[in-house]
């Protein structure tokens, strides 16, 4: 005859198992973090880019026209407590907008950080046209949530960098400009940062 087990052997066998689903289960979990961290590093970081490419365009089409003494591109230096969150704004083109009628849309450009529910956020405010009473005008747009600095630099020769830049005082468009964005990484906790370099296309010179 063949002999069943015994009550002991039957929870040895069920406290094995419940171990083994204990384990599974734990290690589900932790793959489902890892992979949720990993998708919100990744949507960050593609956030960044995106960001960075409409940022250099905007810079590529600044526009000063040395016959209009309203025109302007204005820098400012952000205060440095958790991070440094500078100011940028200017006059900005796109030559030939429709090509069959040449024309040309002239616009203001505002990028800036401003502190939200979700955390401190880069904007980038744009007008349909220029008011020079009220330069900063326009319909804000959150570009990226959660950045710790957002850094610009400005320099004459490429190696010589300035904190700030004034259209007014130095009667040109600045001819190489550096970008720093600085982020939490959600997966290593660590501060992230994207950096790149552009410069206007169109540097009209004030005479």
């Amino acid at each position: 005859m063949k002999r069943g087990f015994t009550l002991i052997e039957l929870l040895i066998v069920i406290g094995l198992t419940a171990f083994l689903l204990t384990g599974v289960f734990s290690l589900y979990m932790s793959l489902k973090n890892l992979t949720y961290t990993s998708a919100q590093s990744a949507s960050m970081r593609a956030e960044i880019l995106t960001a960075a490419g409409a940022l250099s365009a905007d810079i590529r089409n600044a526009y000063a026209p040395s016959w209009n003494p309203k025109t302007f591109f204005e820098a400012y230096k952000g205060q440095e407590l958790s991070g440094r969150f500078d100011t940028l704004n200017f006059v900005a083109t796109t030559l030939y907008a429709n090509p069959t009628l040449l024309q040309t849309s002239v616009f203001s450009v505002t990028w800036y950080v401003k502190k939200t529910d979700e955390g401190i956020t880069l904007y980038r405010k744009n007008s349909a046209f220029v008011d020079y009473e009220n330069p900063e005008a326009g319909i804000p747009i959150p570009m990226v949530h959660h950045i710790t600095s957002f850094i610009v630099e400005f320099s004459l020769n490429g190696e010589d960098w300035f904190d700030e830049w004034s259209y007014k005082v130095r009667k040109r468009l600045p001819p190489y400009v550096q970008i720093t964005i600085r982020w939490q990484d959600s997966s290593t906790g660590k501060e992230e940062e994207y950096k790149f370099q552009t410069a206007p296309q169109i540097n009209i010179r004030a005479m």
